[in-house]
């Protein structure tokens, strides 16, 4: 987080910092709970659309879910 003072009046911050929770549906509970112990960072909880599906890393099935949460003003 940017120090207030250390910015010239009007300035906006440099840094924004967000925050997502991705999860398996079965795992939801506990990426709720991880979730709301970061209030300050309002993460987003994205749980996997098609959990039954082969298990992959950037597939499309969970980029639909990441891109929103990554993109929230």
């Amino acid at each position: 987080m940017t120090d207030p003072s250390t910015r010239s009046a009007g300035a906006p911050p440099s840094v924004r910092i967000s925050c997502a929770v991705m999860s398996h549906p079965d795992r939801a509970e506990a990426a709720l709970r991880l979730a709301g112990s970061l209030p300050e960072l309002s993460p987003t909880v994205v749980t996997d659309p098609s959990p039954e599906g082969p298990p992959t890393t950037w597939s499309s099935r969970t980029t639909r879910n990441r891109v929103p949460a990554w993109s929230r003003p």
